[in-house]
């Protein structure tokens, strides 16, 4: 969870919500700490006993994690679930840097579906997991409710904590059984899903309007716009907007790019134009998040 005394140099950008004093104390579960983190290539986060339950989901590159001495080589789309008190470590690799979202939290319901969710993860110490596109945006979700600060967040939280589990629940014991599972409508839309998902995780910098990804992926803009909003309950702009808000954050997180850089990196005609979206997403102005993040 939280490693003390580890050197400014080993993160290219770091940003956390730890309620280690004062934690976050939800209806079913405790949240210790939020964090969005990329390691620098062959750097790394030292060995370190878990005091509470984690989560942690690649958003891009490759890196090891080690837990209790196993050995797992982790990229893009992996989650990796480890219980309490076992011993873990994580290191980028020398090809790109390692860039992740990180939940430490204990759940607290005794009896009910969650517990019974717990209670099967528990049976193992460490868990690693590839998302089939279904829990990326949920993470998402998650880091863009902790940053708005904005009514009813511990609730918003909570729910989208508790989808995470039950996804990697099903992951994981649908994985064990290894069930047929036919080629279905339902599941082609899964995967078209995810295609769009993907294209525009690499491709975020250029994208402006839903016709390119249409474009590029063979769909009809009314398709695939049709698609995203039945299945994940939001527009492809809003999305891509969501996107876009990390993407700044991410910049202005490293210290290294001015508003008006950033910008122009994301496609965006002026700083105000950029200003306005990431206010309208945030409930906070892109100089008041800068004011914020050097408080830190």
């Amino acid at each position: 969870m939280v490693v003390q005394n580890m050197k400014k140099a080993d993160v290219l950008f770091s940003y956390d919500n730890i309620f280690i004093e004062n934690i976050l104390e939800l209806q079913h579960m405790k949240i210790y700490q939020i964090c969005e983190l990329a390691l620098m290539k062959n750097e790394d986060i030292p060995d370190h006993k878990q005091f509470c339950d984690e989560i942690t989901y690649i958003v891009s590159g490759e890196g090891l994690i080690y837990s209790d001495g196993v050995l797992q080589k982790v990229s893009s789309g992996c989650i990796h679930f480890i219980s309490k008190n076992t011993t873990h470590k994580i290191v980028a690799l020398s090809e790109q840097n390692l860039r992740y979202i990180c939940v430490g939290f204990e759940a607290n319901e005794i009896n009910g579906e969650l517990s019974e969710i717990m209670t099967a993860l528990h049976r193992n110490k460490s868990l690693f997991l590839e998302d089939s596109g279904d829990i990326r945006i949920f993470f998402e979700f998650l880091i863009n409710e902790l940053y708005s600060n904005l009514n009813y967040r511990n609730m918003m939280i909570e729910t989208y904590m508790k989808q995470i589990l039950c996804f990697i629940y099903r992951n994981h014991e649908y994985n064990k059984i290894k069930y047929f599972n036919p080629e279905t409508n339902s599941n082609v839309y899964g995967k078209t899903i995810y295609k769009i998902l993907k294209y525009i995780e690499s491709n975020i910098m250029d994208i402006t309007d839903v016709k390119s990804i249409a474009k590029q992926l063979s769909y009809s803009e009314y398709y695939i716009s049709h698609l995203f909003k039945e299945k994940i309950g939001i527009t492809i702009k809003e999305y891509i907007r969501q996107r876009k808000v990390v993407m700044a954050k991410e910049f202005l997180n490293s210290g290294k790019v001015s508003i008006s850089e950033i910008a122009y990196r994301l496609n965006y005609d002026s700083s105000q134009s950029l200003s306005k979206m990431f206010k309208k997403q945030t409930g906070i102005s892109l100089t008041e998040y800068q004011k914020k993040i050097t408080k830190i």
